[in-house]
């Protein structure tokens, strides 16, 4: 196996663990980070 061919396994496992984290990230921090970003911006603008 070559370095710069991708063996499907490797693709599939790596999309999984990408679409886990992904999801967790989105039910987890995002409404934390724009909190936090619109309570910054409220106070740039005051």
């Amino acid at each position: 196996m070559s370095l710069l061919t991708p063996h499907l396994g490797f693709f599939v496992w790596t999309l999984v663990a990408f679409i886990v984290v992904l999801l967790l990230f989105k039910k987890f921090a995002w409404k934390p980070i724009l909190k936090s970003l619109n309570e910054r911006e409220t106070n740039i603008s005051n």
